[in-house]
């Protein structure tokens, strides 16, 4: 049995795809974002998943840190913004396309959405680095992460946002 002291994955990812594809209504905006979602975590590495108890705790010690800092996210965001010249929100990819720059800031900023909501996320979990990156200061511990609560919590966010879009 390994710890995890984080939002799992799936609620990251459910309520990021909801979220943004209700406000947006941009299914490929929502999915790129949902990939972005699992970044601050997979940047980490998966030393949460190594039988070797002294991985874990070094994994542990590290955790939430530098990759939960939200101001590279917004710094990149912000850059990805100016350089994609529209409303990335709004566009949407079709499948002729050349991979050419516009696309890859939109993707940039799509996924820097999605870590920005990983972070948010965990802030009611748990705490995350705010104006330091080594040092986990902000946020509360709302919900337990892997309990029944986390599940019950990402079910009824994610029925509520879109009973109130229909």
């Amino acid at each position: 049995m390994y710890p995890i002291y984080r939002m799992t994955w799936i609620s990251h990812k459910a309520l990021t795809f909801s979220i943004l594809f209700v406000t947006t209504n941009n299914l490929w905006f929502s999915l790129v974002a949902t990939v972005g979602a699992i970044l601050p975590d997979f940047l980490e590495g998966t030393g949460f998943l190594s039988l070797n108890p002294y991985t874990q705790y070094r994994w542990k010690q590290n955790h939430r840190k530098i990759t939960h800092w939200i101001f590279p996210y917004l710094f990149l965001l912000l850059i990805a913004w100016i350089m994609f010249k529209g409303n990335p929100f709004t566009f949407k990819p079709d499948f002729q396309f050349a991979l050419n720059n516009r696309l890859i800031f939109w993707i940039l900023f799509s996924v820097c959405v999605g870590a920005i909501f990983h972070i948010l996320q965990d802030a009611i979990s748990g705490k995350v680095p705010l104006l330091n990156p080594k040092r986990k200061d902000f946020g509360v511990r709302l919900i337990p992460t892997k309990s029944t609560i986390e599940y019950i919590f990402t079910i009824a966010i994610i029925l509520i946002i879109f009973m109130m879009r229909y």
